[in-house]
């Protein structure tokens, strides 16, 4: 169980009311003071104006309005802030330090769809919905020298993101992908892919052999790079081999044929 081996875990319970508990069929009043009425009331303020709320200790959900950030996306990564829904779909709990023009960078970005932030901004004013969670950590601040944009790409948001990467995306073969982790592992790699690692280009990253694995971290720029398996080309093409040898063949015999005539 998640709350044995204290992992965060949580459950949900749905309870249907079938009636009312005895001596308390006029339902349930609660009573709240002047003051702790008054103090909810500052929490709620505080919370809409983008700080803690102190006493329920839950941060404000800030939207991100800084269009360089979502330009600096574009110009590593290749994604369209408005095909994405960056511009109006990224939003933080804290607005971290400043950079060195006097701008929030924040650390974390948080990825949410249209409706629910429509939720959570349908609150209005009233400052009575505590968001605990939102969204999909999509992006967190790096440091990497030479990168276009201050943030890598997370895990999490990867599934989000995947489909508008144009840039900083590299299809690598399975027997590459396998390498690459044998390495950062610490384990040993396999007798084929030591040979076909010493064949590699002097050039090319360790654990990348195949031309157009080779050709495509060439052209990748410092920063966050993501690594992609190669699985259903790599199917297709053992599925194209024996016709395209059939092809080849049929090519060939009809050539001898010719040159007899």
């Amino acid at each position: 169980m998640p709350h044995l081996d204290d992992t965060g875990g949580f459950f949900i319970v749905a309870v249907d009311k079938i009636a009312e508990m005895p001596g308390d069929e006029g339902g349930i009043v609660f009573r709240q003071s002047a003051n702790a009425d008054r103090d909810s009331k500052k929490n709620n303020r505080d919370s809409r104006d983008g700080n803690w709320n102190v006493a329920n200790r839950v941060a404000p959900v800030l939207p991100v309005r800084d269009e360089t950030i979502v330009n600096s996306m574009r110009a590593q990564y290749g994604i369209d802030g408005d095909a994405a829904g960056l511009r109006d779909g990224l939003v933080t709990r804290a607005t971290g330090d400043l950079n060195v023009s006097g701008t929030p960078q924040p650390k974390r970005l948080y990825y949410v769809s249209p409706g629910a932030k429509r939720l959570v901004a349908a609150d209005g004013n009233a400052g009575g919905l505590q968001v605990v969670a939102v969204g999909v950590k999509a992006f967190e601040r790096q440091a990497a020298p030479g990168a276009k944009c201050a943030y890598r790409l997370t895990q999490e948001g990867l599934d989000s993101m995947l489909p508008f990467l144009e840039k900083q995306i590299v299809r690598a073969s399975l027997a590459e992908v396998e390498a690459i982790l044998r390495r950062q592992q610490g384990e040993p790699q396999t007798a084929e892919a030591q040979r076909k690692d010493l064949l590699r280009d002097p050039d090319a990253p360790e654990g990348c052999w195949e031309k157009e694995t080779v050709s495509a971290m060439k052209k990748v720029t410092p920063g966050c790079v993501v690594l992609v398996t190669r699985v259903r080309e790599d199917a297709e093409t053992a599925r194209d081999e024996p016709r395209a040898k059939k092809a080849k063949k049929e090519k060939k015999e009809k050539k001898e044929k010719k040159e007899k005539k």
